[in-house]
């Protein structure tokens, strides 16, 4: 049975003639509409923000300081314990872990810093509110330090510092003439 040319599409007769090609149609960026609103520009960064950008960067290092005193502070935390009785196979047990704990949370606590840093230099709104949120836990903690027995002076100062830092920051992201900066809608983030 054989089939006509409009049955098989794949088979050329004889004389049809094939299209040089198919007609090009101006292509514009965007959706698959051919239409997309041109993205509205970043507005500059303002002040307020690289203010607070560089007060987080500034909480970062103290929190590598913080990291660096604590370790420091060994020594008068054995002497400490020594004097309340614990013996030394207690207190070299719990040398290890008083060094873990420190390390790990110093660097914890500088890498949430930095990423706050960065996201709120780029735009993101969620830096202000995850910013604002990890200073109140922050108060929380520099609290618990300042009414703390164990911990010595200067890590009450150090607490008072990242505090004060922290309130800066969170003051700055926070300012009027921060908000455009942080809406959305906007492309490239500066």
């Amino acid at each position: 049975m054989s089939q006509d040319s409009w049955q098989n599409p794949n088979e050329q007769q004889a004389g049809d003639a094939i299209p040089a090609a198919l007609p090009q149609y101006p292509s514009y960026p965007g959706d698959a509409y051919g239409y997309a609103a041109p993205t509205p520009l970043k507005p500059p960064m303002p002040n307020s923000v690289r203010i607070a950008v560089n007060l987080m960067f500034t909480g970062m290092a103290i929190g590598g300081i913080n990291m660096v005193i604590g370790l420091t502070q060994l020594g008068t935390i054995n002497d400490r314990m020594r004097a309340l009785g614990y013996s030394d196979a207690t207190i070299n047990a719990d040398k290890g872990g008083f060094i873990a704990v420190t390390v790990i949370s110093g660097l914890i606590g500088a890498g949430l810093w930095l990423w706050m840093a960065l996201a709120t230099r780029g735009g993101h709104n969620y830096a202000r509110i995850v910013s604002t949120v990890f200073f109140g836990l922050g108060v929380l903690g520099g609290l618990s330090n300042l009414f703390n027995s164990w911990v010595p002076v200067i890590g009450k100062v150090s607490s008072v510092a990242t505090l004060l830092v922290g309130l800066l920051a969170v003051i700055y992201v926070w300012r009027g003439e921060s908000r455009p900066y942080f809406e959305r809608g906007y492309g490239v983030h500066q």
